[in-house]
């Protein structure tokens, strides 16, 4: 068995051996630098006039595993003057021709099927910001703005205020003050931070419009590479261009295929879901004694819509089309629908808002009646149980049901979500009423997770900074793909820190206290006339 394993595996290395690279670029700095220097980068399609010929036999049968990088496209990016001297003055063709003669030497053809660009020497580097463009002054001024502000704070909560005397409104910039809320434990926060946490999505939407702002103006500048225009000028193209969509926090149901900071998909679903729920809780308040069974019942009408979502519009789990093609195109092919209809559509994660609201209304009811969950044993044991069941699932739901038919893998998006829905909201109210492992672990982590929000904000950017602002092809490992998500990971919280402290926390703490004290001037002699 063991012999049979490793012939197995030494056959197809060596199929692997005898197919052309899927990936190549020529050293890009080196090749601009020429005067006649001319790179172009460009995708095209494998074919072959002869036959047999067992090579392009080899890669039609590896395109169909979906696993494997479809291998029926090559991508290639040529500095000209090196790879193919020529006097043709149609960059495109010589391109073409170039290689076309090199896939003949593999005795296959190839055909250009998407030209990124070419790019000839004297203009190496991608355009500089427009400073004359009002869009990149105002990130630019805000930016500005931000800085001067938490200066002033800073000095006025250090050197001018005296103590208990201090304007709420300065002090919201003060960095001291910040860092001691990222860093304080919970019961160092003043209660009346509380007050207004249904205004939580205004404590986040000015750092929200910066990085998007960002994205749209000057994130195309900062660097370059063979793929800096291909995946960074194009992306940045769309954070323009639906830059008041993704504003209005719509971007999931207009234009949700021109894909602008991809993360922030959860933004806007978050927000929707968040307002219907808000909407239910202040509904329902009154009613707690109904308050379960209402959600229960929409809680089955959710389940409703997504299996009729699902079985109508012939949607699949995420886990069937995730593979490395899918990634590659960033979701546009193979799986294409699912991802846009149904994973980042707000009926994907309404079972899970609304189980978390019912729980929420369990979870008052017990403290009202004075029922302390924390000694039932029952809780304690599905607690620990919950994230063993988790991975168990995850391990048997992937192979079991990839090769089922498509009626029943339809019927796994809405099992899929019915068992996520339950088990996290179970899971979170076991470490709400059990002080275990669990409830420790998320207590450790509190100023890692308050960084979360500006981490999801600007890992986007930096990865893709890391991945395309290198002159030359790169093999990949699992050591380097490791050590790449550290890096991604370390930057993304090293960039949070001055993001929470000087936008995210400031901006908060004045939009609360301005709302604040606008509202004690407007409803005080109210309350005076009405005693």
């Amino acid at each position: 068995m063991t012999f049979n394993l490793k012939l197995m595996l030494s056959e197809t290395e060596a199929e692997f051996r005898r197919l052309p690279k899927l990936f190549h670029l020529d050293d890009y700095e080196r090749c601009l630098e020429r005067k006649d220097g001319i790179y172009c980068l460009g995708m095209f399609d494998v074919y072959s006039d002869v036959t047999p010929n067992p090579v392009y036999d080899i890669i039609q049968e590896k395109s169909q595993d979906l696993s494997l990088y479809n291998r029926s496209y090559l991508h290639r990016g040529y500095c000209l003057p090196t790879r193919c001297p020529s006097s043709e003055a149609n960059e495109t063709a010589r391109f073409e021709r170039c290689v076309d003669a090199w896939a003949r030497s593999h005795a296959l053809r190839t055909r250009l099927h998407t030209l990124h660009y070419c790019r000839a020497h004297g203009q190496p580097r991608p355009l500089g910001p427009d400073t004359n463009d009002l869009p990149h002054r105002v990130v630019l001024y805000f930016t500005y703005t931000m800085l001067v502000m938490a200066l002033v704070g800073t000095v006025y909560d250090l050197f001018i205020a005296k103590k208990g005397s201090k304007n709420p409104l300065l002090t919201s910039f003060s960095i001291r003050i910040n860092w001691k809320q990222l860093t304080s434990n919970y019961q160092d926060v003043d209660p009346r931070l509380r007050d207004l946490e249904s205004f939580q999505t205004l404590r986040m939407y000015p750092l929200y419009l910066l990085l998007n702002g960002f994205a749209a103006t000057w994130w195309k500048s900062i660097g370059d590479g063979p793929m800096w225009p291909v995946l960074v000028g194009a992306e940045s193209e769309n954070c323009r261009k639906k830059f008041w969509i993704t504003a209005a926090f719509l971007q999931n149901f207009i234009q949700k295929r021109d894909l602008c900071l991809v993360q922030t998909w959860i933004m806007a679903v978050d927000l929707q879901l968040h307002m219907l729920i808000l909407f239910l809780t202040l509904l329902l308040h009154k009613h707690r004694q109904h308050a379960v069974k209402v959600l229960s019942v929409l809680f089955v009408v959710a389940t409703g819509l997504l299996a009729y979502k699902a079985f109508t519009e012939d949607l699949i789990p995420t886990y069937l089309y995730t593979n490395p093609e899918a990634y590659r195109n960033f979701f546009a092919a193979g799986g294409a629908d699912s991802f846009f209809d149904l994973y980042i559509h707000p009926i994907n994660g309404a079972m899970s808002a609304i189980a978390g609201s019912m729980i929420a209304f369990i979870h008052m009811d017990h403290q009202e009646r004075n029922i302390k969950m924390s000694r039932s044993k029952v809780l304690v044991f599905l607690h620990h149980i919950a994230t063993p069941f988790g991975v168990v699932w995850l391990y048997l739901a992937y192979p079991y049901f990839r090769h089922y038919d498509r009626w029943t893998q339809n019927l796994m998006v809405v099992i899929e979500r019915l068992v996520g829905a339950i088990s996290t909201s179970f899971f979170i109210y076991s470490i709400v009423n059990h002080k275990g492992l669990f409830h420790q672990i998320a207590r450790s982590l509190r100023t890692v997770t308050r960084l979360s929000f500006s981490v999801s904000m600007c890992h986007w950017c930096i990865m893709i900074l890391l991945y395309t602002d290198r002159w030359i092809l790169q093999d990949s490992s699992y050591l380097r793909v490791f050590s790449d998500v550290i890096v991604v990971h370390v930057l993304s919280h090293i960039v949070a820190v001055p993001l929470t402290l000087l936008v995210e926390y400031p901006l908060q703490k004045f939009m609360e206290r301005l709302i604040n004290i606008t509202g004690h001037r407007w409803f005080s002699p109210l309350k005076a006339k009405a005693q």
